[in-house]
Order: structure tokens, then C-alpha cells, then sequence
């Protein structure tokens, strides 16, 4: 087994160098590579989101490429740990594809902290074990890993210590290194591990990535321009460094800004690309960071498109375009301001073309880089005052059975960000993602999400509401 950890500032390419991988692993008769990435709204909130997302990916490809293999892989889980693949189904909804007719109704998370967190461990090893009995090699990414919730550090550690599972597994983290110091649950974690790295036979590998120097933002300069000659553009190549610090993702997009402001210019009659460095110097002189080079971009984008990204953003690093439509065709302030209610397609496909989202497969798609959803997340700050609130409620009065479930912990988190709100039915809600908290034995979520509840109950709960009041305590 192989655990790698990734580090450097946002935007200098880890997740890309990690996907330098896939078409290798993709090239191998049943090796896999999925990607999974903690997200800035969910925080240490949601727990397990980042591992979640990539276990579902690969249920949902499997899904997709060998039907048969799956449902195999689902039976004989069934048979290995019975009634305790339910907990597992709470946090991958998808792994019901495997499950067949099998039903998880004999489930019980009665018994103490300590028993429940053994059991949920030892399923989740179960199902690894399986997944890498039958997927060959298995890659597995998590990005933004300095978001990553204690519980979901715990477990990547219970997985690569996994000594009875003797098939080939790699995993990758990815994580900010400017936000990770010696305190943090993640720096501990990979203490822990190098700790126990002999004992279990894993291996660990530290890669740090850096930002570009001023020679290597020129040879990207030249490949954006399709030039050969580094003395053409070595004087705009120390402008750009000077102003990104060669990061770069900054670098892509300081360049992208001075194509919109016409201080680069493509010239149709001699085919090759112009600009006066002179003047990019006197422009770009007071150049914010590229957050608000993003802000400024995208509030100068249409109404209906600004708003798009607002909920988009809220929704976290993927979303599909199905829970768009519901919310667009729902959302009060869409439907004030006469956005059209077929419109979702038409923005999603000039967001895309605008490159700050990209295709994952069938109608899910996610942001470019987490840059520009936290760019998309500042409008939200400063724009609709409830936008979240209103969001949360939408998508619960909405949204229905599994797609209900599998947003819940969403939901729950966009409702609860409502000042003062008092509603039964959401502490209703607040309990039931609190249940859903424990039983995957992340008992700090799971108080979060009592007291959320707690607190949207009325003054007379204890008269009006003795039951949930009761179990939510």
C-alpha cells in the first residue's frame, strides 16, 4: 500500500500532478483512479465528505462498466458483514447498486461510542478490502485534505493500516500547506502515520510543490501564445511573475485578465499575438490577488449568471444539474428578478465555456479549482442576504426520498446557516442528520446537529414537542 501526500498554496498544481496518474492507472486492465475533495462550506462539519465522494465515484463507474462485478462485490459484502452495511449506504448512497434485494432493516446502533466506531471501521475495511480485491490497481485522491474533519483523518489511517488487506492500494492527499501547522488534526495525523508505517508495511511519500520560477512563467507564456522565441516575451513573463508570484493558477489567470482588458491582443493579419508591457505595467500596477481578480470578473457577469454560481457554490465543489433546476425553478429571488425557469442549461453551458466549471460525467459537474468556488462564495457573502437559508428550504421542501437523503447533511448545514429560524419541522430535520451523524459514529457532527435543532425549537417545546424535544437532548 502507498499513501502520498501532496503539499504546497493553492494553485500551484497539486491536484493536477496528482492526475498526471490517471491515464496511467487508466491504461491498466481493472485499475481505477477516483477522486474525492473536502469542501470549504462543509468544513470539519460533514463527516467523511471527501471520502464519500470518491467512493461513490467508483460505485457509480463500476456501475457504469461491469454491472456484474458489482453486484458480486455487494453480495458477498452482505455476507461479511450483514446488517452492518447500512451505516455504510448512509455515507455512499450508490453502494445500494450493489446491494441488490438485500435488505438492512435487522440494523441496530444501540451500545456504546466505542463498540459503534469499531463496527464502523471494521465495515468500511470489509468493503475496501473487497474493492481492491476486484479493482486493480485502486487510486484513490482526496483533495483539500486541511478541511478534512477528524473522524475522516481517522479513517484513511484505519485504511491504510489494514494489514489483512494485501491488494494493491494507493492513496493520495492533497492539502494546503500555508494552512496546516503543527497543531492541526492532519499534521498529527501524518505523525501518527509515520509512526506506524514499519509496523504495518505501508509506504508514505511527501511531494512538495512549489511555485514556478520567472524562467518556467515564460515558457507558460510561450505555450499560451504559441510562441518559440523566450526573448519576445521574456519582458511580459516578468511583469506576470511579479505580479503572481509564478503561481500558476494565477499566472492562467493574470494572463486571461489581460486578454479581456484588450491589453493582449490576438492580430488576425499577422497571425500572432501583441501586447505593450509598458502598458500592462501601468494597468496591472495595483493588480488585486486572484481571488478578487475571480470576484471582479464574475460580478461583472449577468444577473442570472452571477446567481447561478452563488447557488452553485453554495451547493460545494460538484453538483448536478438536476438539484439546480429544482432550486432555479423554486428559489423566490429567481423567480422576482423573471429569470427564466428553463434557463439552468444555457448558463451551466456559458459558466463552462467561461472555464470556471468543468464536466465530471452525465449532468455532474465541478468547479476548475476551489479558487473559484470560494470566489463564487464571496458574492454570496455580500449579495442576497438569506440566499443560504433560502436555499436549504428549497431543497427541503423539494427534494424527495434518496435525494433527500443523500443531501441531507447539505441541507441541514444551508437551513441552519438561517439566524433565529424556528421551525419543528426543521429541528425534525436537524435530528435526522444528527441520527445520521452517529450512526457513522461522528459524534461531534452529530451533537452540532442536536443543538442546530435545539435551538429551532420554540420556547413551549417542552409542552408543544415533549417527544423530539426529548430525543434531541
Amino acid at each position: 500500500k502507498e499513501l502520498v501526500f501532496i503539499k504546497g498554496f493553492s494553485g500551484v498544481g497539486k491536484t493536477s500532478l496528482a492526475r498526471t496518474i490517471k491515464r496511467k492507472v487508466g491504461s491498466i486492465r481493472g485499475g481505477y483512479y477516483v477522486e474525492g475533495k473536502f469542501d470549504l462550506n462543509e468544513g470539519k462539519d460533514q463527516p467523511y465528505s471527501g471520502i464519500a465522494k470518491a467512493y461513490c465515484e467508483l460505485i457509480q463507474e463500476l456501475h457504469t462498466n461491469n454491472r456484474d462485478m458489482l453486484l458480486e462485490i455487494g453480495e458477498k459484502l452482505c455476507e461479511l458483514i450483514g446488517s452492518e452495511v447500512e451505516p455504510l449506504t448512509y455515507l455512499i448512497p450508490e453502494l445500494e447498486l450493489a446491494l441488490g434485494e438485500f435488505s438492512t432493516s435487522s440494523y441496530s446502533d444501540e451500545g456504546n461510542i466505542d463498540g459503534m466506531q469499531e463496527r464502523w471501521k471494521y465495515s468500511f475495511r470489509v468493503l475496501t478490502r473487497l474493492l481492491t480485491s476486484y479493482v486493480k490497481p485502486l487510486v484513490i485522491v482526496i483533495d483539500d485534505l486541511q478541511w478534512a474533519d477528524k473522524a475522516s483523518l481517522d479513517l484513511i489511517e484505519t485504511l491504510i493500516t489494514d494489514s489483512r488487506n494485501i491488494n494493491p492500494l494507493m492513496i493520495i492527499g492533497c492539502y494546503r500547506s500555508n494552512e496546516v501547522d503543527e497543531t492541526s488534526d492532519l499534521a498529527k495525523s501524518i505523525q501518527s502515520l509515520e509512526e506506524k508505517k514499519s509496523k504495518f508495511g505501508f509506504n508514505i511519500t511527501h511531494i512538495v510543490v512549489k511555485s514556478c520560477g520567472i524562467s518556467e512563467v515564460n515558457q507558460m507564456i510561450m505555450k499560451m501564445m504559441d510562441m518559440d522565441d523566450e526573448e519576445s516575451t521574456q519582458a511580459l513573463a516578468d511583469v506576470c511573475f511579479q505580479r503572481t508570484l509564478g503561481n500558476p493558477f494565477f499566472v492562467i489567470e493574470f494572463m486571461s485578465m489581460l486578454q479581456r482588458e484588450d491589453l493582449v491582443k490576438f492580430n488576425i493579419g499577422s497571425m500572432k499575438w501583441s501586447f505593450d508591457v509598458s502598458a500592462i505595467e501601468e494597468e496591472t500596477f495595483s493588480t488585486p490577488n486572484v481571488a478578487e481578480l475571480l470576484e471582479s470578473r464574475m460580478e461583472q457577469m449577468p444577473a442570472d449568471v452571477k446567481l447561478l454560481l452563488q447557488v452553485a457554490a453554495c451547493l460545494g465543489p460538484t453538483f448536478r444539474v438536476s438539484i439546480l433546476e429544482t432550486v432555479w425553478k423554486n428559489l423566490s429571488y429567481a423567480q422576482s428578478k423573471g429569470f427564466g425557469l428553463d434557463a439552468v442549461p444555457k448558463l451551466i453551458a456559458f459558466i463552462e465555456s467561461e472555464m470556471l466549471i468543468e464536466t465530471i460525467f452525465g449532468d455532474k459537474h465541478r468547479w476548475v479549482h476551489d479558487k473559484v468556488q470560494e470566489a463564487a462564495l464571496s458574492l454570496v457573502e455580500r449579495g442576497e442576504e438569506n440566499l443560504k437559508f433560502d436555499l436549504g428550504k428549497v431543497l427541503f421542501f423539494n427534494l424527495r426520498g434518496k435525494e433527500l437523503e443523500d443531501s441531507l447533511f447539505d441541507i441541514v448545514d444551508l437551513i441552519t446557516s438561517g439566524k433565529g429560524t424556528k421551525s419543528v419541522d426543521f429541528a425534525s430535520l436537524c435530528l435526522k442528520a444528527a441520527t445520521k451523524a452517529k450512526r457513522l459514529s461522528a459524534f461531534q457532527s452529530a451533537t452540532r446537529y442536536a443543538k442546530s435543532g435545539i435551538e429551532m425549537l420554540p420556547e413551549d417545546k417542552w409542552t408543544s414537542n415533549q417527544s423530539l424535544t426529548l430525543e434531541l437532548y
